[in-house]
């Protein structure tokens, strides 16, 4: 009987166990990491035009491959949720950097190299974006670096 009662109370505290692991876990993978950049020059990202000025970018989602990035004004008074594609960083940087598909005097913000220090993330391209790279010549790559 005794051996019945400790085998419940073992398989219950292994359980506990494995439960209180995953939620630590998870809770880990949560952490919101973020990155404070000045862009000089008004941009789009989606559907989104932003104009110059500080904006913080800060990790609301993720998972393996893709991520949800907020970035916000730094008054707070523009902010944006979009996803991207992430991907591990190709090389080290000592900073983040954020690049911009630039077509005549139009930004685009494209992806950003080594956020997080470990990934770099790409943006889909906008309708709009898509149709002014059809008739645009080269594409020129801007990139500001992160403070």
């Amino acid at each position: 009987m005794g051996s019945k009662l400790f085998k419940k109370i073992f398989s219950s505290i292994t359980v506990l166990s494995f439960v209180w692991a995953m939620a630590a876990t998870t809770t880990m993978a949560q952490v919101q990491e973020t990155c404070t950049v000045n862009v000089p020059f008004q941009f789009s990202v989606g559907k989104r035009a932003l104009p110059a000025g500080e904006y913080t970018i800060k990790t609301i989602s993720d998972t393996s491959k893709f991520q949800k990035l907020l970035i916000t004004s730094r008054d707070g008074k523009t902010s944006v949720i979009v996803p991207t594609l992430s991907t591990p960083s190709a090389k080290y940087r000592a900073k983040t950097q954020v690049n911009f598909n630039k077509y005549a005097d139009r930004y685009f913000l494209s992806s950003i190299s080594n956020f997080q220090n470990e990934v770099d993330l790409k943006f889909q391209k906008s309708k709009a974006e898509k149709s002014i790279s059809q008739n645009a010549g080269a594409t020129e790559i801007v990139t500001v670096a992160s403070e």
